[in-house]
């Protein structure tokens, strides 16, 4: 099992070496606790190991496996992970890695590779364009209002020349534009800082081999990676003899009575198509629907991270357990949005004083105190209109997971509803039947 030459790097032994990859050979890197590169600031020192000569390399790890940890005795307790389930891969690269010392191949399973896995957009540049229709009626009222001042309350008549407080208006307006250029000028910079920190710090790179070549998606199955099933189902029709080699040891999914399949979530991910899926966030114990649709490929898959309570043994103490198991989580998230809260506070305040309100004399010096008041809060808006979509999904989690016992009664009614659907309560039960011995891997992930 070959795939394409791959250069290795030029010392000592390996010096000019450019072999092909040998597939059965690649063994799955390891990881070693230390406090080597503590400035760093990361909480959790893990960082990959090359299998065959021990070279640690700086990839930091954060939600590791304990089986992947070579020395467990020096981990704190702590800081050591409970079990495989609390893994999560820390981002987009090349799975398969070249050691710098050795110049061997191993496989780095804290990565995904993006020819595979769809990567998603970035918050930032997605909320933006969430914002655009908002943004620009807000302009659009905005050019709407400095037309009618211009023209209704200042006069202006496109014979006469210019009076001294029309340019003086103008030149408020040049202002407002420059202000508003500013602005728009730190978002961006703010877009680009964040995703080169994201390329860099996450050592994000081009994969060096294609899903299409031989021998490749054997070893991502062979590395327990969920490869999903669309790739295995290429390989099903385009080479029936390769399939075995393939097969996960858990399906990707499992026959319904009408023909159609009902896939799983794992590792956050769907088991169909590999887009990423609706996270939990930090609340590990979910209160909802089961069955979902995945966005991307549309078809129906069973969520784990999602439990039914009408379906519970003792509905009213799960409903409990719940609450109680995501109250640390939301702690934390509370603690962040009273800061963010008294951010847009004191930003309103700042805007507000700058356009003169809380100062008489100001506003007296200024001309149109009307139209810098309009201007400043323009401004404002769109920083919170910015804001309010990058934390609206985390805000959503939070509202929804406080489980107070008011609503306990709403929830089981909403549990039970959806259960009085035969089609829904048969796919529940098929999937919890095929899936629940794995339910943890479906850990939902942040992407």
């Amino acid at each position: 099992m070959t795939g394409r030459n791959v250069q290795k790097p030029d010392n000592g032994s390996a010096a000019g070496k450019s072999g092909a990859a040998d597939f059965g050979s690649i063994r799955s890197g390891k990881l070693t606790y230390t406090v080597k590169w503590v400035k760093n600031g990361i909480y959790r020192y893990f960082y990959l190991t090359c299998p065959s000569c021990g070279a640690v390399s700086m990839f930091a790890v954060s939600h590791p496996r304990p089986e992947d940890i070579l020395n467990p005795g020096d981990v704190p307790e702590a800081e050591m992970p409970e079990n495989d389930h609390c893994f999560k891969a820390s981002g987009y690269g090349d799975p398969v890695v070249c050691c710098k010392k050795c110049g061997e191949l191993f496989f780095n399973r804290y990565v995904l590779d993006p020819r595979i896995f769809p990567k998603p957009e970035s918050a930032a540049r997605k909320s933006l364009r969430e914002c655009r229709p908002l943004i620009l009626s807000g302009l659009g009222v905005l050019a709407f209002f400095t037309i009618c001042y211009f023209r209704l309350i200042l006069d202006w008549n496109p014979a006469e020349p210019l009076t001294p407080e029309q340019v003086i208006f103008l030149d408020t307006c040049v202002r407002f534009v420059f202000t508003l250029l500013q602005v728009g000028l730190m978002v961006f910079i703010g877009i680009e800082i964040y995703s080169a920190c994201e390329k860099n710090l996450g050592r994000l790179k081009s994969p060096s081999f294609f899903p299409e070549e031989p021998g490749y998606l054997e070893l991502l199955v062979r590395m327990g990676v969920a490869v999903p099933q669309k790739f295995l189902e290429a390989i099903k029709r385009n080479d029936p003899a390769r399939i075995a080699a393939v097969v996960p040891a858990v399906p990707n999914y499992t026959e319904l009575p009408d023909g159609k399949r009902l896939y799983r979530k794992i590792f956050g991910r769907c088991s169909c198509c590999g887009a990423g899926l609706c996270s939990s966030g930090d609340c590990s114990l979910r209160l909802g629907r089961t069955i979902r649709v995945c966005p991307e490929c549309r078809e129906e898959y069973y969520d784990p991270d999602f439990r039914e309570i009408a379906r519970e043994a003792a509905p009213r103490d799960f409903y409990r357990k719940a609450r109680e198991t995501n109250q640390d989580a939301r702690a934390g998230m509370r603690i962040i949005y009273i800061y963010d809260l008294l951010f847009a506070l004191g930003g309103g305040l700042y805007f507000l004083h700058f356009a003169g309100v809380f100062n008489s004399s100001e506003r007296i010096r200024d001309s149109f105190p009307e139209f810098s008041l309009v201007m400043y809060m323009t401004v404002y808006i769109f920083l919170l209109l910015i804001a309010w979509e990058l934390l609206r999904e985390n805000f959503r989690i939070f509202r929804e997971t406080a489980y107070p016992e008011s609503r306990f009664s709403e929830w089981l009614k909403d549990s039970e509803k959806r259960f009085r659907n035969p089609v829904y309560a048969q796919k529940y039960d098929l999937g919890r039947k095929a899936f629940d011995s794995g339910a943890c891997q479906g850990g939902a992930t942040q992407e």
